[in-house]
């Protein structure tokens, strides 16, 4: 990692999100579980709400509707 006001590199998106696979097909409620056990930290974003734009790759994002239906997961 490196700042780039310092002479350093941004960070980049990693590709190496093969972990993401272990929530595809699970609802909100099981993934929250799962993301517990893997003590990961989860962030869900509604439609109205604001997004830091820092990147992290361990960091699950869930984006949901308005009535908390799950869109998309993805890391970052």
């Amino acid at each position: 990692m490196g700042d780039p006001e310092d002479g350093g590199s941004p960070v980049e998106p990693s590709d190496d999100v093969a972990w993401l696979e272990r929530y595809e097909g699970l609802d909100v409620s099981a993934i929250l579980v799962l993301a517990a056990e893997e003590d990961r930290v989860v962030r869900i974003i509604g439609p109205h709400d604001a997004v830091t734009m820092d990147y992290r790759p361990d960091r699950l994002n869930l984006d949901v509707d308005d009535a908390r239906a799950l869109l998309r997961v993805w890391a970052g």
